[in-house]
């Protein structure tokens, strides 16, 4: 860029300085760094009245800069304050900084001449600012406002010198790099009120540095920029009020993501959209938000080597170099540092939905849309004056006889019409064809009248039945987020080889006191080639045996899919390491985010512990199991917990019962019971069996059972036949 010699000999007047910004970049990108500066703090007003940073700014480099500088950022700051169209805030700022002209000297040598020349910057604003509401009309918020605005432009003065003087004088100057970097901060407000096809220039950037902080600094840096981000928006008056803490939450999960790479960054940005969209107030903002992210993602690509390098000369603490200083005294993994930050954010996440959940109960079912507009009415005289305004204003509106019925009849019309909203709320539902309405024979209406509050009842249940759904899907992505980051915990945590301990899926190092042996077998059900129970034995370990028996809903190749994929799910959680009742409440969630009418799936659950001689049942829509003892006993263990996925919870009400050497436990699938001739007595028949069973061993005890199951089915069930026996072996 070519500039004239007349203008270069203006800017460049004192040989010695050069310009204001002695850094090592040509002068032509000083020149343009300056105007761009006093542009857009020209256009930065908060709170749509005060704009300090301009006279701040013009003050500083009046002082530093020379004439050259200051005169074209005056010119600069004045010309985009034009383009706000504000004729207070014009004027304003072009009478400020003829003053500032007038009363600060450049290169003037002085002790304190920093806060020398902001304190005549704040005093001349203040002066300004007070003149303009005199001829407004004077007002003690006027002479308030006027001191705030002069007490902000003596800061702004401050911090402009700070970065132009410091960045002068010392090129290595920490202070005055960041100081410079808070002025480029402020200026992003100059955005404000600019759009481009719809969307928010001002946020846009602010969303694209935040997520570049956040690339190159991790989550602090990237909380950092969306604080201070939000807090410029918000007081610029393009965000809403909780921006800080939304584009702050977007930094943390930016920054989590980036230390794994550029793509993880972008996806923990939009996942942080994603679940901020649940307290958004409607679904344009959550639309418009996501857009503004995905378009602010395109900074990635520029997000280079030498970008990083310049970020770290005015942040030095992202840069590589100062990383690679910092020696902690007791070095960690880092891989482990960043699984305990993800499982923290995981858990964070999941109260965050648990809060959510709360707070939708505790609120009550959501309002509905005619609710909402007639707060006012409900609180003066309840829900039952808010349904007669409704019905008022939806039919009796165009009623020819309304000025009869609510001004000559009133009284005995608003009785009757009380006597059906009542009636409504008692039966839920009314017909044309019920006389015993009061109404009725009133009004001609009358059909029009039953058919609103029916309808408006059928919308009250909707709201409150998706209300209901959205509270449990809340609290299952609560529970499943905080078993993540339990998982990701024990990851973190190396155990020492040689050290058990008894919770979970961790055993006591103690030996054995005695093992179990199993033996299990299924009959399909008649017409299916693959039968749909499944069962599996995992050892948690020397201490803990756990069975599962499967059964899914129906039979055939479906109900196998099913079994087997809920057997694999609770494995693999348990191979993770999560304790065992953690895995089949994560199991049952899951299979209720499903939602799957078919997708209910029975689980019968026996833990043997044998440090404790007990065996824990747990049931969820399954059969009763039995336990026959070494003298011949035999006990029935119970359960009433629907099956998995058909609830949001699973209720801990599981039984025990102590165990020794020569004890059997059987496990049965619902088949066995509906193979028998009576299946209201099937119990008593398996327990009559077992008992006449005195010395067999384990396989005969299965097949016995098996063969009782078949007796008088001809070999062909109506659904599959399953016995799963567990013999307790001495050592």
């Amino acid at each position: 860029m070519k500039l004239p010699a007349f203008l270069r000999l203006l800017l460049e007047k004192d040989g010695k300085t050069g310009g204001c910004l002695e850094i090592d970049k040509p002068f032509e990108q000083r020149l343009a760094l300056t105007a761009t500066l006093s542009f857009f703090l020209g256009r930065t007003v908060l709170g749509g009245s005060i704009a300090p940073f301009g006279p701040g700014f013009y003050a500083a480099l009046r002082s530093l800069g020379g004439t050259g500088f200051s005169l074209l950022s005056a010119l600069f700051m004045i010309l985009g304050c034009v383009t706000l169209f504000k004729w207070e805030q014009i004027v304003y700022l072009f009478l400020a900084v003829m003053l500032l002209t007038v009363f600060i000297k450049p290169e003037k040598e002085s002790r304190h001449r920093e806060v020398l020349d902001s304190l005549v910057a704040g005093l001349v604003a203040f002066c300004v600012r007070t003149a303009i509401g005199f001829f407004q009309g004077p007002s003690l918020y006027a002479y308030i406002s006027a001191f705030i605005e002069g007490l902000c432009v003596l800061v702004a003065g401050l911090l402009s010198f700070s970065a132009i003087a410091g960045i002068k004088e010392s090129p290595s100057s920490r202070t005055a790099r960041q100081a410079l970097l808070a002025l480029v901060l402020v200026s992003v407000g100059g955005l404000q009120g600019l759009y481009a096809f719809g969307l928010d220039v001002q946020m846009v950037t602010i969303m694209a540095g935040v997520l570049a902080m956040a690339c190159v600094g991790g989550p602090a840096a990237g909380a950092i920029a969306g604080l201070s981000g939000g807090l410029i928006a918000s007081l610029t008056g393009s965000g809403d009020p909780f921006a800080p803490g939304l584009l702050g939450i977007s930094g943390v999960l930016a920054g989590i993501g980036g230390w794994f790479g550029k793509a993880e960054s972008v996806l923990g940005y939009l996942a942080s959209g994603l679940l901020l969209s649940f307290f958004a107030p409607s679904g344009t903002i959550v639309s418009k938000r996501l857009l503004e992210q995905m378009v602010s993602c395109a900074v990635i690509p520029l997000i280079t080597s030498p970008v990083k390098k310049t970020l770290g000369r005015y942040l030095p603490e992202l840069s590589d170099e100062s990383k690679a200083k910092v020696v902690p005294q007791n070095p960690v993994d880092p891989l482990k540092l960043k699984v305990a930050a993800v499982s923290n954010a995981l858990s964070e996440i999941g109260n965050l939905f648990s809060q959510a959940a709360i707070t939708m109960t505790g609120s009550g079912t959501a309002p509905g849309r005619d609710e909402i507009a007639s707060n006012d009415v409900e609180s003066k005289g309840g829900p039952v004056t808010s349904t007669i305004r409704y019905l008022v204003e939806r039919v009796c509106a165009e009623c020819d006889e309304r000025s009869f019925c609510w001004e000559e009849e009133f009284g005995a019309v608003y009785e009757a019409f009380t006597d059906l909203v009542k009636k409504m709320d008692l039966s839920g539902r009314l017909s044309i064809r019920d006389n015993t309405v009061l109404l009725k024979d009133r009004c001609h209406r009358y059909g029009e009248l039953v058919s609103e509050l029916n309808h408006r009842k059928e919308i009250e249940r909707l709201e409150r039945k998706i209300s209901t759904f959205d509270g449990e899907t809340r609290k299952c992505l609560a529970f499943q987020y905080r078993c993540l980051g339990q998982i990701l915990s024990v990851r973190s945590i190396s155990p020492e080889p040689d050290i058990r301990v008894s919770t979970g899926n961790r055993f006591s190092g103690r030996e054995e006191r005695f093992r179990v042996r199993l033996k299990g077998k299924t009959i399909p059900a008649e017409g299916a080639q693959k039968p749909g129970d499944v069962w599996v034995r995992y050892d948690l370990g020397p201490g803990k045996t756990l069975v599962v028996l499967a059964d899914g809903m129906g039979k055939g190749d479906l109900a196998a899919k099913q079994s087997r994929e809920s057997i694999d799910i609770l494995k693999s959680l348990l191979d993770c390491g999560l304790d065992y009742d953690s895995c089949v409440s994560f199991l049952n969630s899951a299979l209720y985010l499903a939602w799957r009418p078919d997708g209910f799936i029975a689980l019968d659950c026996l833990l043997i512990d044998h440090e404790t001689r007990r065996a824990y049942f747990h049931k969820l829509g399954a059969p009763p199991s039995f336990i026959k003892k070494k003298d011949g006993n035999v006990l029935v263990i119970r359960g009433s917990t629907p099956p998995a996925g058909a609830a949001t919870t699973v209720p801990y009400l599981g039984s025990s019962e102590p165990v020794e050497p020569g004890d059997s436990i059987f496990l049965v699938s619902d088949g066995v019971f509906r193979s028998s001739p009576v299946p209201a007595r099937a119990e008593h028949l398996i327990v009559s069996r077992l008992s006449r069973l005195k010395e067999s061993s384990l396989d005969d005890s299965v097949k016995a059972l098996i063969t009782q199951s078949l007796r008088y089915q001809h070999k062909t069930p109506p659904d599959d036949v399953t016995v799963v026996g567990a013999m307790i072996e001495g050592v």
